[in-house]
């Protein structure tokens, strides 16, 4: 959809259109909503017509098209009843030819498994979620959705490391995992060894509610005084949401060995962003699911109290993952899932460089940046990384409606133990 130079609106909602062009702005946002678990329904049986309800849940997926419907198609006037059952993917575009159920959302039918052909109007509920997760532009072969990834786990404070593939960590990291659990279910490791002439290089990957703050004034100021990198914004250090100017501080600033990156990865397509005689250990950080949606949910109380709680819950009505904080896709299990397979053709396309995963308790980043350090000549500390600037802010009693957080985990939490 073509915008408008310098504004983030489509060329019809210009101010130029005046009432006209408010009004297709409004209906825009109208179509963008997905609802599910209740219809109106106008079914037809060979020419009689009726009208009715429907229970059970349908999916829109944004085009005009229903993913899934379930349960009874009722026409109590007429007609047949229909139980309705989830549609298998058409072949060649074709939707199945037998009488099945129309579901119409602004005036586009799409046909759906079972019963009576029927007109249904969505009329309210929970919307499915929508994950508005960062758009990748890195174009992966299809062979590295396959190719499993080690996880390596540290506890600096009793010096023990284990390792798990992927495949086989997805499956024990679920709401109520400790890291103690996530480190037991690995096979006894040690840290991963470089070799000869690599420089250790350290990229933490941050995310809210894990001390990131603490770790992206570290980031900062050790560009600032080490490499005379100066960056305008007050809290990110510079690089911080873009890979390809992080990959030429690493270049540059030899002197440092210690980055910060908001969920992204290196283009193993550039060369410039493979790199020579690096050892790179991603590190990301551990918090038991649960505890975090609910530190999260409490953020937007103490910041605005029940102003930005109200915000937060606009957004979970609408099941959309666009919250700071409380941010499905921030969350390390999905972000390390949907980086994957990147990661996989990162680590084949290396050379000479080396690409190792770290996961931690967040809560000793600092004893595993000095574990690092003594582990790994050359890389050196990283000054700042203890210090705690959330400690000495005042919290409000209370919390945001703990509705919003249900709401939340209605959207979002069922896909945590579901992800590729």
């Amino acid at each position: 959809m073509r915008r408008r130079p310098g504004t983030n609106r489509p060329y019809w909602c210009s101010r130029r259109l005046g009432a006209y062009g408010l009004f297709l702005c409004l209906a825009s946002a109208y179509t963008l909503v997905v609802c599910r678990h209740l219809l109106v329904v106008s079914s037809e049986d060979d020419g009689a017509k009726s009208r009715g309800v429907a229970t059970g849940q349908f999916e829109w997926n944004g085009n005009d098209q229903i993913s899934t419907i379930s349960g009874e198609v009722a026409a109590p006037s007429g007609g047949r009843s229909a139980q309705a059952a989830p549609r298998p993917s058409p072949k060649d575009g074709a939707i199945n030819k037998t009488k099945s159920p129309v579901v119409s959302i602004n005036g586009h039918n799409r046909a759906v498994n079972g019963g009576d052909k029927a007109v249904a109007v969505a009329i309210g509920a929970r919307p499915k979620a929508v994950h508005r997760r960062r758009r990748r532009n890195v174009h992966v072969p299809a062979k590295y959705n396959s190719v499993d990834v080690p996880i390596r786990m540290v506890h600096p404070s009793i010096n023990e490391t284990s390792i798990l593939n992927w495949s086989l960590s997805k499956n024990v990291w679920n709401e109520t995992t400790t890291f103690d659990q996530m480190l037991k279910s690995g096979n006894s490791s040690a840290l991963p060894s470089i070799g000869a002439g690599q420089r250790a290089v350290v990229i933490l990957h941050l995310s809210p509610k894990m001390g990131s703050l603490t770790l992206r004034l570290a980031c900062k100021n050790l560009l600032q005084d080490k490499c005379q990198v100066e960056n305008d914004k007050v809290k990110d250090p510079p690089g911080y949401d873009d890979v390809a100017e992080l990959s030429k501080l690493i270049v540059r600033c030899k002197s440092i060995n210690h980055f910060c990156l908001r969920r992204d990865m290196f283009d193993p397509r550039k060369p410039e962003q493979l790199f020579e005689n690096i050892a790179f250990l991603h590190l990301y950080p551990f918090r038991q699911y649960d505890e975090w949606t609910l530190s999260a949910h409490k953020m937007p109380f103490d910041r605005g109290g029940e102003k930005l709680c109200a915000k937060m819950k606009a957004l979970f009505d609408d099941c959309r993952d666009e919250h700071g904080e409380l941010s499905f896709r921030k969350y390390p299990k999905v972000e390390l899932s949907d980086f994957r397979s990147q990661i996989a053709f990162l680590r084949d396309r290396s050379g000479s460089s080396s690409h190792h995963i770290i996961l931690h308790d967040f809560k000793d980043i600092d004893r595993l940046l000095s574990l690092l350090s003594v582990t790994y000549r050359g890389l050196g500390r990283m000054i700042g990384s203890s210090r705690m600037y959330h400690a000495s802010n005042v919290k409000k009693k209370g919390t945001c409606d703990m509705k919003i957080l249900k709401a939340y985990h209605e959207c979002f939490t069922k896909d945590l133990t579901n992800l590729p």
